[in-house]
Parts: C-alpha cells; sequence; structure tokens
C-alpha cells in the first residue's frame, strides 16, 4: 500500500471531504493550510491507509495500536438479553429508555486500556414489529422507535463492561398495543473499533449493498453488527381510565361501569369483548369500594344476616332439644317433652333419686315439683300405670328426686340402670332454658332470625340466600336433634352389655337351646362372674335389678335363659330364694355353699350346678315355664324332682324372707315331700353368707336371728304376686300336708335341726377358744352351767316343741 511519505502530493480527496464532515462532524478535525492531514507515520500491512482526520493509520478489523500489530481485544455479546421501555405518559415528547447492554471479552486483555467509543447500537428491521426512522420512510409519521448510534461504555469487572446506550419511544396513538423491537451491537461507520466483536468476521455479508467503511477487511468478509440479538419490549399505550370506568376502543372519553360494579384503572373493551371481564359486578355480600376499584364484603351485612341465622337456628335447636316426636297408638304422631337418657334410679335414705346420663338442663322456676314419666326401666312399679302421675324435683345437675302424685317421697325400693324418662312439652319448655324458659326463649329467637332475614332480603337483594339459610336451618336442626340423641344411645350399663356380650360370644359363639327344667342350671362359677363383671352397677340391688337390667338385655337377641345363653349344666342344687335379696348376698351364700359341697374332693366349686329361676327359666316364655295351673309340668318341678337334684338350697338372711313368698313355700312343700320319698335327697339347706346352716357353718348370730324369726313366721301369710298362684299353691299345700299347720311344724323341726348342727359348731369353736384362754388345758369347770343356743331362743321366743302346734 502506497503511504502519504511515497505519494507527497496526494491530498484528502475533496469529495470525501464533504462526506465525513456531514457525519462526523462531533470530531472537529483540524486541517491544515491546504485543508490536507498527512499521517506522520508508515502504515503496516494491517492497515487501511493513512486517517486524514486524525493523522493515524487506519486498521483494518481486529488490528489495533499505532502501526496496527496489536490484536485488538475480542468482545462477545451476552446472549438472552431484553429490556422493557414505556411510552410517554404526556404524549408530547419521545420517551427515553437507557439499556445497559453487557459484553464480555473472549480473550484475555486488559478492556480498561481498550478504547470502544467506536461501538454503537441499531435496529434489526428485521426482527420485531416495532418501526424505527432507519426501517421507515424519512417523514416519520408512524415512528415507534429510534436508537441513536452513539454509545459509551463502562468496565463492570476484568472481564466484561457494560454497553450504555438508549432508545427513544414515541409516544404512539392511544390503544397502541405492546411491541417488540431488536436491536444488535456493531462498529460505528467510520470511527476505527479498538475492539472485535466476535461474529463480525466469521463469513461474508450474504446480501445487500456492500458496507463502505475504511477499517474493513480488503475482502470484504466483515460485519458490521454483531449476530446476538436483544429484544427491546415496548409497553402499549392505553386510555388511563379510572377506576370504576372504561375505555371503549373508538370512543373518545370512559364509560362508567353498572351500579354494583367494579374495573380496574386504564380498563378499555374492544368491540368483541365482553364488558362482564372488565366491568366486575360484585356479589351479593360484597359491595364496590371507595374507589370502585375492588369488591369490599358488607360486614354489617354478614354479620346482620349471621346474627339472624344463628338466632332462627338456635330457636329452633333449642325447640328440638326439648320437645321430640312419638309415635302413637294408631300410627299417631305426638309431641312430648325431651327424652332424658336413664343412668341409675336407685333409693337412698328414704329418697328416690334418678341420675340422667349427662346433665338434665332442668330448673326448678319456682315450683316445688313437676310431672315426669318414665319409660323402659324394667321396674313394674316405675312403668305401671298406677305410678303414671309420678313427679319430680331437681336435686343436682344429673339428678332428681321422684316424688309420687302429692309431691312426697316415693315408699318402697327402686333400682334401674336403663330407661328413659321426660316431661310434658309445656313442662319441658318451662322448666329447661339458661336463665329465661325455653318457652320464651326459643319463640323469642325465631321471630327476631326470621325478621331479620326477611329485612336483609328486602334491603340489600339477598333474598334467594336468605331462601336457602331459612331452609337450612331445618337439616341443622334434625341434625342436632339426631346428634342429641345419638349421644344418649350409651349408658355404663350399655356400654358393660356390650363387652359382656362379646366375650359370650367368643366363648359360646353359637348358643342352642335346650328342655326347660333340670337341664338348664348355671354352674356356680358363671353365677360369681356376672356378679364380678357387673358388681360395680348392681352394688346391694337384688334379682328385681337383675332381671330387666342384665338378663333380658343380654339373652333379647337369642331369647334364650341365661343358663342356656353360656353353657347350660344338669341341675345339682335347686336354688330357693328371694328375689328381695341382694345378689351379692345370694352370690356370696352360693359361693360358701359350693364349696362346703365339694369339701374333700378334687372338684372345683366353680363347677357345681345351680338351678336359679331368674338364670335357668326362659325370661320371654314365662306361662310355658310355670306350665298354669298344671304345676307338675312347670320348670320348677321338674328341676326340684330331677334325680341329679341332690337338694334344696335355701338362701336366707335374718328375716328369712323366702319363707314370706308363696313360691318358695311351693319349692319347700316339694323338698320335705322329696326328703320323705328319696333317702339319697339331701333335703333342705339353710345358706347364710356366713356358711351352712345346717353344717354349722353359719354364724351364732344369724342362727339365733333366723331361729326367733321361724317362731314366729305362719306359711299361711305368704305372699304372691298373683293371686291365681298363691291359690293354687295354698290349696296344694292343704292337699299334701292336710293344714298349714302341719308344714309349719315341719319346718320348725329343720330350722331346729339346723340350730342344734349350729350350736354344736359354735360349742366346739368356743370351747376351742376357751381352752387356748385357759392354758390349752381343754376342760371346763365342774358344775359350770352354760347356755345353750337354744335355751336363749326359747327364754326370747319359746319355740314350740316338736309334737307342738303352731
Amino acid at each position: 500500500m502506497m503511504s502519504v511519505e511515497d505519494a507527497p502530493g496526494l491530498c484528502f480527496p475533496a469529495e470525501d471531504r464533504v462526506r465525513f464532515l456531514a457525519s462526523l462532524a462531533e470530531l472537529q478535525p483540524v486541517w491544515n493550510e491546504s485543508r490536507c492531514h498527512r499521517c506522520s507515520t508508515t502504515c503496516s500491512g494491517h492497515a487501511a491507509g493513512c486517517d486524514y482526520v486524525s493523522g493515524h493509520c487506519r486498521c483494518h478489523l481486529g488490528w489495533t495500536g499505532a502501526q496496527c500489530e496489536d490484536q485488538a481485544a475480542r468482545l462477545q455479546v451476552v446472549s438472552g438479553q431484553s429490556f422493557q421501555c414505556s411510552r410517554s405518559k404526556t404524549g408530547l415528547a419521545m420517551e427515553e429508555c437507557p439499556l445497559e447492554i453487557m459484553l464480555c471479552q473472549a480473550g484475555d486483555v486488559d478492556l480498561a486500556a481498550m478504547d470502544m467509543s467506536a461501538l454503537a447500537v441499531f435496529q434489526d428491521c428485521n426482527a420485531g414489529n416495532a418501526t424505527s426512522s432507519a426501517c421507515s420512510p424519512a417523514n416519520g409519521s408512524d415512528l415507534e422507535i429510534e436508537v441513536p448510534a452513539a454509545a459509551k461504555t463502562k468496565v463492570l469487572n476484568s472481564t466484561c463492561v457494560l454497553l450504555a446506550a438508549k432508545v427513544l419511544v414515541q409516544v404512539g396513538r392511544t390503544f397502541e398495543p405492546s411491541k417488540t423491537a431488536m436491536i444488535n451491537v456493531g462498529y460505528h461507520p467510520y470511527l476505527p473499533p479498538d475492539v472485535l466483536l466476535v461474529g463480525t468476521v466469521a463469513s461474508p455479508i450474504a446480501a445487500g449493498p456492500p458496507l463502505v467503511y475504511p477499517w474493513c477487511l480488503p475482502g470484504g468478509e466483515c460485519r458490521q453488527r454483531a449476530d446476538e440479538p436483544i429484544q427491546v419490549l415496548i409497553a402499549g399505550r392505553e386510555q388511563q381510565c379510572p377506576a370504576g370506568t372504561y375505555a371503549l376502543t373508538g370512543s373518545p372519553g370512559c364509560t362508567s361501569c353498572e351500579e354494583g360494579a367494579v374495573s380496574k384503572p386504564g380498563s378499555r373493551v374492544e368491540l368483541h369483548d365482553s364488558l362482564e371481564k372488565i366491568c366486575r359486578p360484585c356479589g351479593r355480600w360484597s359491595e364496590p369500594n371507595e374507589d370502585r376499584e375492588d369488591c369490599e364484603q358488607k360486614w354489617s351485612l354478614i354479620a346482620w344476616v349471621s346474627a339472624a341465622s344463628f338466632g332462627l337456628i338456635v330457636g329452633m335447636c333449642l325447640l328440638a332439644l326439648h320437645a321430640g316426636l312419638v309415635w302413637g297408638a294408631g300410627c299417631s304422631l305426638g309431641v312430648r317433652g325431651n327424652i332424658l337418657l336413664i343412668q341409675d334410679v336407685s333409693t337412698e335414705r328414704g329418697a328416690t333419686i334418678l341420675t340422667t346420663c349427662g346433665r338434665h338442663r332442668l330448673h326448678q322456676r319456682g315450683c316445688r315439683s313437676f310431672p315426669i314419666t318414665l319409660q323402659g326401666t324394667g321396674h313394674y312399679l316405675l312403668d305401671s300405670s298406677d305410678v303414671s302421675h309420678l313427679r319430680a324435683r331437681v336435686v343436682g345437675s344429673d339428678r332428681l328426686e321422684l316424688l309420687d302424685s302429692k309431691g312426697e317421697a316415693l315408699n318402697g325400693q327402686y333400682d334401674s340402670s336403663m330407661g328413659k324418662a321426660f316431661l310434658p312439652l309445656s313442662r319441658s319448655l318451662f322448666h329447661t332454658g339458661f336463665l329465661v324458659p325455653t318457652i320464651v326463649l326459643s319463640p323469642t329467637l325465631c321471630l327476631f332470625g326470621f325478621a331479620g332475614l326477611m329485612a336483609a332480603a328486602h334491603l340489600h337483594r339477598v333474598g334467594h340466600a336468605v331462601l336457602w339459610l331459612s331452609l337450612a336451618t331445618l337439616p341443622i336442626t334434625a341434625f342436632v336433634a339426631w346428634l342429641d340423641k345419638r349421644l344418649k344411645l350409651s349408658t355404663p350399663l350399655h356400654q358393660r352389655l356390650a363387652v359382656y356380650q362379646a366375650r359370650l360370644k367368643r366363648e359360646c359363639p353359637d348358643p342352642k337351646a335346650c328342655d326347660r327344667g333340670p337341664g338348664r342350671a348355671l354352674p356356680a362359677k358363671h353365677l360369681v362372674d356376672l356378679w364380678d363383671f357387673f358388681g360395680g352397677l348392681i352394688r346391694e340391688r337384688s334379682m328385681y335389678y337383675i332381671e330387666p337390667n342384665i338378663v333380658k338385655p343380654l339373652t333379647a337377641a337369642s331369647r334364650l335363659s341365661f343358663a342356656e345363653l353360656v353353657g347350660p349344666a344338669n341341675v345339682e342344687w335347686f336354688v330357693s330364694h328371694f328375689w328381695g335379696h341382694a345378689f351379692s348376698h345370694t352370690c356370696l351364700a352360693l359361693k360358701k355353699h359350693a364349696r362346703s359341697v365339694v369339701h374333700s374332693t378334687a372338684r372345683s366349686w366353680g363347677d357345681v350346678a345351680y338351678w336359679v329361676c331368674t338364670f335357668s327359666i326362659n325370661q320371654y316364655k314365662i306361662p310355658e315355664e310355670l306350665a298354669g295351673s298344671d304345676w307338675a309340668t312347670s320348670s320348677f318341678y321338674l328341676a326340684l324332682r330331677s334325680s341329679t337334684c341332690r337338694g334344696t338350697a335355701m338362701v336366707l338372711d335374718e328375716r328369712a324372707l323366702p319363707l314370706e313368698r308363696s313360691w318358695c313355700l311351693f319349692e319347700l312343700l316339694q323338698t320335705l315331700q322329696r326328703s320323705e320319698s328319696d333317702s339319697s335327697f339331701e333335703g333342705m339347706l339353710f345358706c347364710t353368707s356366713s356358711g351352712i346352716m345346717n353344717h354349722g357353718g353359719a354364724s351364732v348370730e344369724v342362727s339365733l336371728n333366723l331361729g326367733k324369726r321361724v317362731s314366729d313366721l305362719s306359711l299361711e301369710n305368704a305372699r304372691a304376686s298373683s293371686a291365681e298362684d298363691k291359690a293354687m299353691i295354698d290349696g296344694l299345700v292343704i292337699k299334701e300336708m292336710g293344714s298349714f299347720e302341719h308344714i309349719n311344724r315341719k319346718l320348725r323341726l329343720h330350722i331346729v335341726d339346723a340350730l342344734n348342727h349350729a350350736e354344736r359348731s359354735a360349742h366346739k369353736d368356743f370351747a376351742t377358744i376357751r381352752a387356748s384362754l385357759q392354758g390349752g388345758s381343754g376342760t371346763e369347770h365342774p358344775g359350770e352351767q352354760r347356755p345353750t343356743l337354744l335355751s336363749r331362743i326359747r327364754t326370747s321366743h319359746p319355740l314350740k316343741d316338736q309334737a307342738g302346734g303352731n
């Protein structure tokens, strides 16, 4: 290449001077007198010639230095860069959008020493949809973006720099949509670059006019711009209508949304759009806020409707809790007071106390007592129509005292752990309710709730919601009533029965019915086990409690006797007892009897089988068990007369109450008759909780008191629940024994015999103790007279002699 020195007359061409001056006026070149600037150095082979403006060599792309012998720093545009610009809000001038484009070096060069002022930014007219002055007609009427070529750089770190540029965005037209422009980093057309952009010399330019800039490679195989695109997002310009209004495309102003609807600021609607998407109507339970930009809850309405609904629901639930529907005769539907589940009924210190499951929620309300009805207690007096006019008074949160129709304490013993109690409807509503009676509170709450809901429906356009809320009170009330009933289905007795039934199901899964009579005896172990399992509920209660509360519920499903349910055995001992005895006393007496009869044998006392009417007869077939007037085919007679029956065990206490019952008199008669005809039959054994009186096992006090009681007893005074049963048994006694005088005498003879055994046993015990106290001599003093048991009884209540009368 020829240098300036080689051609000293060569000067800067005049035709190029105008072009340079027009495009590079900002360089302010200094010209000499001949308007020509000669190069002061010789340019190497990497130069494109002398720069007449600066007087330095113009290096080819990729070379730098005074002699163009140094390789330029290689920079690469970081990929994926994107910037967002907005349009002018004033609508008067272009909006300036600054950009900082990151470039990182591809080699190891000190970027701080590089001159990158020749880098520029250009728009890619073939990408995006935003036009600019470089891509549109010169008039610029629809210009969207203007990209100034000049850019500045600042070093970010040792490897990267930021190219600071700016984009000028036109105002645009109203409702102008968002647009996208693509820009590239490249070289200034005339300033020689001091760096090399990666990709600008990768391949020759495929199409278009040749680039004319003096520093391009000799073959022209270079690009002015790097390939990596940079995206610029230009936000659209929308009509800024305030909240609660919207702009319709083509409309000059803003249109207000309908009443009760809201919209965001700047909302606009195209001709094909749905207005509901822009103007959102608030729901029944909300309203536009002060700016009409969003909906806010009508808390006052919600509180109003909630309070009214709560009042209506509580009023209805109170009514449902304290009133119940009942089916009467002929499928008639009736209403009565709320049902109270009975947990316990017992007589304590002369007062009959009913304990409910949970709180009964009853209040005295100034009344001395109120009427109450009991059902399903299993007690023939409590469930009888004779005491249907029972009354009660509150004695605790879960306790009521039962009274007679005059409001006085009941006479007799009443025991139960099941059943239901309820008041008349009016009384139930009057005696329930905290502070205010339910009969006042419930209608008031219902009226308040219904009126509040109707007012809300009329004033706030929530009619449908109010209707559904009103209808919802019905299933809610029904659910509360059902739940209250479900919670009252379980009592301690029910829970114990369920556990016992499950155990019986495992031990005897398939109980079978057997012939009535001797084959239905109950082993002693089952009898004692029943007491051990239900003892907490039975306490000192009698068979009048055991039969309806335990035996019948356990046998209800199978309709069998209790002995058949647990596994029957052949009778060994017939038990004559009084149902009014404490069951614990009966169990203890029979347990002592069982131990006594198996004494000195290898047999277990629990296997001794007893025929006890409560457990051995089918409680669901009483007429069949008693056989009506044909007493010789009754279950009692069949068991007592069975060949396997060894004797009769009469359970007695000091009052000898079994001898006051007609059926015990029947059993006594059959025992006496069999004793006379069957020498193997052991006869009547008098069993007490302290032992067998005939064997001397009973205590002295019990023996004395029984002797005194029998001395005044007349069997003709025995009672029965049925007048027919008493007449039948009395007639049988007279027929078999001739008179009651005869059977009375025989009973006393048996008692005397038992007392003699008791006396001998007691004398032996006293002698042993006396001998121990006297030093073990075991001798008595001569002439000492000791009172005997019989003499002590004769002193107070003379027994008739064996041949005497009644």
